[in-house]
C-alpha cells in the first residue's frame, strides 16, 4: 500500500506536460492550420473571380470596340461605294461631253469647209 501512496503523489507532483494530453485537447490545435487553409482557398477563389470578372469586363470592351470598328467600316465602305457611283457619273458625263464637243469639232469643220465652197463659188 505504501507502494501505491508513493506512486499517486509521485504522479501528482510531477510536472505538467507543456500542451494537451488528450485528443479532445489537441484538435483545436490541429483545426486552426485546416482553417486557414480553408480561408486561403476562400481567398483564393474570390481572386480568381474577381481575375475572371475584369477579363469579362475587357472581353466585352473589345467586342465594343470591334462593333464600333465594324460599324465604321461599313459606313466608310458605303461613302467609297457612294463615291465610286459618282465617279462613275462624272467619267459618263464627260464622256458624252467629250462626244459632243467631237460632233461640235465636226460640224464646225463642215461649216468652214461649206463656206470654203461658197466662196470659191463666187
Amino acid at each position: 500500500m505504501s507502494q501505491v501512496l508513493c506512486a499517486i503523489v509521485a504522479v501528482q507532483s510531477a510536472p505538467a506536460p507543456d500542451g494537451p494530453t488528450d485528443a479532445a485537447a489537441q484538435a483545436p490545435a490541429t483545426a486552426a492550420p485546416a482553417k486557414k487553409k480553408v480561408e486561403n482557398a476562400k481567398n483564393q477563389i474570390a481572386q480568381q473571380k474577381r481575375v475572371v470578372d475584369a477579363q469579362k469586363k475587357f472581353i466585352v470592351q473589345l467586342k465594343n470596340l470591334l462593333d464600333a470598328q465594324e460599324e465604321r467600316l461599313e459606313s466608310e465602305t458605303t461613302r467609297l461605294d457612294e463615291l465610286t457611283e459618282i465617279a462613275a457619273k462624272e467619267k459618263a458625263m464627260r464622256d458624252r461631253q467629250k462626244a459632243f464637243l467631237e460632233q461640235q469639232r465636226k460640224l464646225y469643220e463642215e461649216q468652214q469647209a461649206l463656206m470654203a465652197q461658197n466662196v470659191n463659188w463666187y
